[in-house]
Formats: C-alpha cells, sequence, structure tokens
C-alpha cells in the first residue's frame, strides 16, 4: 500500500473564488483507494513551510498534482524549493498538464504527466511506483528515464462512466466547507457527464476532443447511477440543501434530462442548479428542469457585440436570441446567473459598454466576472501566439491567481490595466445589478 498525496493548487483563502469539491482529484482518490491505496489531500495556496511540513508529515511515497494554469508560478515554486526534498515520484495531471505537457515534463523534479483523463492511468501509476517499475504503456502518461521523455500514447478516456466508482468526498474538509457562505450558494456538486459538443475558442473542450479523437464528445452516466450517488451523499452527510450539476452543459440531450428530472424529484426532491448552454434552451428543457427542481440555471454570454461574441468566441447567437431564451427563464421563475469576460483580444471601450448593456437588459440575479486569459490549449491562444501577440509561456510569470480577478493576464491593446480594473470593479453597479442570489 502507498502514500498518495493528492496536491490541489488553489487561489489564496483571502481571494474571492469559489475553492469547493474538485471532481478530478475526488475521482482519483476514489480509483487509488478501491485499488488498495491511501490518499490524502493537500490544499496549497501560498508558499508556506508549514504547508510543507504537513506534507512531509504525511511521508507520501508519491504527489499526485492537479495544476490549472493560473497556479503555474506556486506549483514551479513549491517544485523547486519544497518538493524535490520528498525525494518522490511527482505526476502532475489537470488542464494545464494536457495543455502544456513538453514543458512540464521537461522540469527537474516532475516524473511525469498525464494527458486528458486520468483516474484509472493513476492507479497504474501507483502499483508501478509499488513494484519499482517503470511507466512504459500507461495511457496518457508521459515520463522520464534516463533524461529522456518516453511518451505513451494519448486519448484514453472511459467510454463507460458508471464503471467508476463514486468520487471521494472523505478527503474533502466537508463541516469546513458547509459552513463557507460559497458553498451555501453552490450545494453540494455532482457530475452527470463528460464533455461538450460546443467550439467555444476560449475553452479547453476542443482540444480534449482532438486528444481523445473525438471518442469523448458526450458520454452520459445512467441515471440510476447518479441518483444512487446523491443518495448516498446526502444521507452520510444529512444533507437536505441545494444540490448543483457542474456539466459543462447539463441539458444537451433532452430525452435524457425529462426522464432524470422525473426520477429526480421522486427519489431526492431537492432543489438544484446547472450549467446550459443559451443556444441550447427552448420551453421544452426549461419545463423539464422546472420540473425536476430547478431553481437557477447558469449559462455563459461572455460579451454584448454580437459580432465579436461570433467571430471571436465561435459563440454564435443574437442579443435578440439571447433575451428571448432568458425570457423564457424567467417566465418559468428560473433565477439566472450569467458569465461575462471583459479584456478580449482587441475589445475596444466601446465593446466593453455593450456587455454591460447586455448584461443590465439580461438582468440576471448573479454575474460572473473575469478578465479575459488566453489559457493554453484554447483556440484563442494559439491565435494570440500566433499572430506574435502572446508569449506563449506568459503564464510562467502570470499576476492573477484567480480566474475571477481584476488583472489582465497578458498585454492589451485597447484597454489599459486601470481600465480594465475600474470596469471588472464596477461592472455589476454599472449594469444596475444588485446579486439578488
Amino acid at each position: 500500500m502507498l502514500r498518495i498525496a493528492l496536491v490541489n493548487l488553489i487561489p489564496k483563502t483571502d481571494t474571492a473564488n469559489y475553492l469547493g469539491f474538485n471532481h478530478a482529484l475526488a475521482y482519483v482518490s476514489s480509483v487509488l483507494k478501491n485499488g488498495g491505496h491511501q490518499t490524502r489531500l493537500f490544499t496549497i495556496s501560498s508558499g508556506l513551510e508549514r504547508d510543507f511540513d504537513r506534507l512531509s508529515g504525511y511521508r507520501p511515497n508519491a504527489l499526485f498534482v492537479y495544476l490549472t494554469t493560473n497556479q503555474y508560478a506556486l506549483f514551479e515554486s513549491e517544485l523547486r524549493a519544497r518538493w524535490v526534498r520528498l525525494n518522490v515520484p511527482v505526476f502532475v495531471g489537470g488542464p494545464h498538464a494536457t495543455s502544456c505537457p513538453d514543458e512540464l515534463v521537461a522540469l527537474e523534479g516532475v516524473t511525469g504527466v498525464c494527458i486528458g483523463e486520468g483516474e484509472n492511468s493513476a492507479l497504474i501509476v501507483a502499483q508501478r511506483i509499488e513494484r519499482g517499475e517503470a511507466f512504459e504503456g500507461i495511457a496518457n502518461i508521459w515520463f522520464k528515464r534516463g533524461g529522456r521523455v518516453i511518451r505513451n500514447d494519448t486519448g484514453y478516456c472511459e467510454a463507460d462512466l458508471d464503471a467508476l466508482p463514486f468520487p471521494d468526498r472523505d478527503c474533502f474538509p466537508y463541516k469546513e466547507m458547509l459552513g463557507n457562505r460559497a458553498i451555501r450558494l453552490m450545494g453540494f456538486e455532482f457530475l452527470t457527464s463528460r464533455g461538450c459538443v460546443y467550439a467555444c475558442r476560449y475553452c479547453i473542450n476542443p482540444l480534449l476532443r482532438r486528444i481523445n479523437n473525438s471518442k469523448a464528445r458526450i458520454r452520459r452516466r445512467s441515471i440510476e447511477n447518479v441518483i444512487r450517488e446523491i443518495q448516498s451523499v446526502t444521507k452520510r452527510y444529512d444533507y437536505s440543501g441545494i444540490v448543483g450539476f457542474h456539466d459543462d452543459i447539463f441539458t444537451l440531450d433532452e430525452p435524457w434530462l425529462e426522464q432524470f428530472a422525473r426520477e429526480f424529484r421522486r427519489s431526492i426532491g431537492l432543489p438544484f442548479w446547472c450549467n446550459a448552454h443559451i443556444n441550447n434552451l427552448d420551453e421544452a428543457i426549461i419545463s423539464s428542469l422546472r420540473r425536476g427542481g430547478c431553481f437557477r440555471v447558469h449559462v455563459g454570454i461572455e460579451c454584448g457585440n454580437e459580432e465579436v461574441r461570433s467571430r471571436l468566441l465561435n459563440k454564435r447567437i443574437s442579443n435578440r436570441e439571447i433575451l428571448e431564451k432568458v425570457a423564457m427563464l424567467k417566465k418559468h421563475r428560473m433565477k439566472i446567473v450569467t458569465t461575462f469576460m471583459i479584456g478580449l483580444p482587441d475589445e475596444s471601450e466601446a465593446e466593453l459598454r455593450q456587455s454591460i448593456d447586455l448584461c443590465r437588459a439580461i438582468a440576471p440575479d448573479w454575474v460572473l466576472l473575469s478578465v479575459f486569459c488566453p489559457y493554453p490549449g484554447t483556440s484563442l491562444y494559439e491565435t494570440l501566439v500566433a499572430e506574435g501577440k502572446l508569449d506563449a509561456g506568459f503564464y510562467r510569470s502570470i499576476s492573477t491567481e484567480s480566474f475571477y480577478s481584476d488583472k489582465a493576464a497578458y498585454s492589451h491593446n485597447q484597454l489599459s490595466p486601470e481600465k480594465l480594473s475600474y470596469y471588472f470593479n464596477n461592472f455589476t453597479k454599472l449594469a444596475s445589478i444588485t446579486g439578488k442570489s
């Protein structure tokens, strides 16, 4: 049996950001435990020696790290200053590892990276470490041996999501989390599917489809499997609050949704929220959501200029259509959460103010606002690098640790950092949104 330290790098706790449940680490933990290993979660938000003391005190046999782009600087600092002293294998997964595997696997102190999904690969890695064997032939894993990088085949993904054990929630501090205002807004979170059919240029999903040769376009758990997980969680934690479905797009399969809503209402009966794509919503879908107990829908709008939204973001819907969909949601008494980005490539101040105008017309209950960041692995990142407008390694010195920050991640041609900060901090006020959710 190995002791595996699962490392979750997050923004500092004083940063306005939701830092709750991490499905990827929870699934990895569950698979490892089922394989006979011990896991412990370590949440690290800054380079403090006491965090390392806790980690080293666990005496791990390996570190499995979940890495997002915003946490790269923290990751590299911890790796070089502290984790190398543990003298154990370090494997890195998550969106940044999937997007930048060559750079990560080349770092001194990194043993290997996971590209794409990693639950079953993590278990095989643990087994090889325990037996003192190399990592050849493990799907989705690149690793170093004798200074040479070995690139195993990528593209493996679990076809049958029901075959996976339920994600491990015991490694998360739920007593503390449930007392946090953010999780009271988000509730216990679940995933019923993986994948997305859309090709938004700021999202990593198109890259995942390429890696998986479109095998992972959409995979969905059975309704029975999802209901059993929710029942086990609510019973274990004596929970009767809200439930959240964190699928990229919860509403894609209308027949599945209609049946799920009926069963959820009968078997669970708790209020829930979900993510939807604004293009995908119609009366039938919204009616099914409402019958099932949905009270809040999260939709990405991103910007108010139709041409920019279509050409730059590949989100093809008019403002008129958006407002029509919003009207449907409000007719069914749904709360609405919208996401907007400011500081898009070459966005002018006038175009930014169009986002404020559209947000005012939508009148959502809650706005999630971000300053655009060109994340590696996205189409916009590739375009900006190719055009010479972005240093490919800009994230090594990124000034913001959180997606929801007023700091620009790269130099913007049209809007100064001061102007972006002003609009970020005053967006909802200018849109007359009071935050009723």
